[in-house]
């Protein structure tokens, strides 16, 4: 998932961050894949694909920095929308 994907719909299905997991576990998922997984959807705006990226550039690559993000950090990286 770490292409300039607009869609995780584009990517084979053996690439699909569920898919991933279920065929060859947690320990093959990126974090992308992972907030992939959690947010499971994009808003209006903004494919998956593009929302997981900005989200893993906010907390530079490290899943453990997730907690420290504030809504107004989310807000301004696209990850949500008011």
């Amino acid at each position: 998932m770490e292409t300039a994907l607009k869609n995780i719909k584009e990517l084979s299905v053996a690439d699909r961050p569920r898919e991933k997991l279920i065929y060859l576990g947690a320990q093959a998922l990126s974090n992308t894949d992972l907030i992939a997984i959690i947010l499971r959807m994009g808003n209006r705006s903004t494919p998956l694909a593009s929302i997981c990226r900005s989200l893993v550039d906010a907390i530079d690559n490290n899943i453990s920095n997730l907690d420290a993000l504030s809504v107004s950090k989310l807000l301004k990286s696209k990850v949500l929308e008011r």
